[in-house]
């Protein structure tokens, strides 16, 4: 009877605490393979998501094709006798990104202002009240020291500019001869130096005139499509 009982007592229990460190073992085993494996896909999200971000912060928008001449029925930013240069920016008022280039138009017209005519034109789309359009970027827009602000019912000066995305800006000479098309900024809502800047500057600087096919200036707009539904900031 003992030699049974002793048999029966050597046998493996379940409480027995070998037993339950080698079940803990394996569970804790278990469990560092799945954290493990979650946060790789966590990773793995982040990191694809932002790549994501990062493609579409890169990817300029649709460049216009802006007339050689300045259109008809501005010729209030035309001053001959001056001899200023005529800046349009042509701006979706709704769009995050152009709050970006609205600031590189500040310094802009911090360093060539006395130049350049500037005007900047905030798109109201067609079916949309007046005032639809006077959003926080056109307030920022307003308060620029000699800029001046106009609202662009149904798009028609962004149609006449060949306007695509929101904050393309084209620069004629004092002759109203295209000088510039492009953006003013690095990449989507991203302020600081850039070459659309640079070359505004230069040119106004120099008081520059055309000079013939091949002398316009290009640089890759970044923002919303003018005539799509903007998207959310991000």
């Amino acid at each position: 009877m003992r030699s049974a009982i002793e048999s029966i007592s050597l046998e493996p229990d379940a409480r027995s605490s070998p037993f339950r460190s080698r079940v803990a073992r394996r569970i804790s085993k278990a469990s560092r393979w799945w954290i493990a494996g979650g946060v790789a896909l966590w990773g793995s999200a982040v990191l694809g998501g932002m790549g994501v971000l990062w493609a579409y912060s890169e990817a300029p928008g649709a460049s216009a094709d802006a007339p050689s001449r300045l259109p008809g029925g501005i010729d209030a930013l035309r001053a001959n006798a001056d001899d200023k240069l005529s800046l349009i920016m042509l701006v979706h008022p709704q769009c995050p990104c152009s709050r970006a280039s609205i600031a590189e138009l500040s310094r802009v017209m911090g360093k060539v202002g006395d130049r350049v005519h500037a005007r900047v034109f905030f798109l109201r789309p067609e079916g949309e009240a007046e005032g639809w359009e006077v959003s926080d970027l056109w307030k920022s827009a307003e308060a620029i020291p000699g800029v001046v602000v106009t609202s662009d019912p149904n798009g028609e000066k962004a149609a006449a500019f060949g306007a695509k995305t929101s904050g393309q800006v084209v620069l004629y000479d004092a002759e109203g001869e295209l000088l510039f098309e492009g953006g003013i900024t690095s990449a989507r809502g991203h302020e600081g130096d850039n070459d659309g800047e640079s070359r505004i500057v230069s040119l106004a600087r120099e008081k520059a005139h055309a000079s013939g096919e091949g002398a316009v200036h290009r640089s890759p707009v970044f923002g919303c499509g003018l005539f799509e539904e903007p998207r959310a900031e991000r």
